[in-house]
């Protein structure tokens, strides 16, 4: 927090990412990262992730849909 006591968005952001990045390092399953996403989430659809019966990783589908959209090379 700064002196009026507001978030320090960007630190806090890094902060986050670096966790996720610690657990990733060390998980021992992809059901592991995406359970720590859900619940240390940044956006809506992190927070309504699913466990159940998909044997696909979710989360790193998703980071790959989100970069073709954004992609404007593509």
């Amino acid at each position: 927090m700064d002196d009026d006591g507001n978030t320090l968005r960007k630190r806090s952001l890094e902060y986050v990412l670096e966790e996720r990045r610690k657990v990733i390092e060390n998980a021992t399953s992809n059901e592991t990262i995406d359970r720590y996403v859900a619940e240390h989430c940044l956006t809506p659809s992190e927070a309504c992730l699913e466990f159940n019966g998909n044997i696909f990783p979710k989360k790193e589908l998703q980071e790959q849909l989100s970069l073709l959209r954004t992609n404007t090379r593509l």
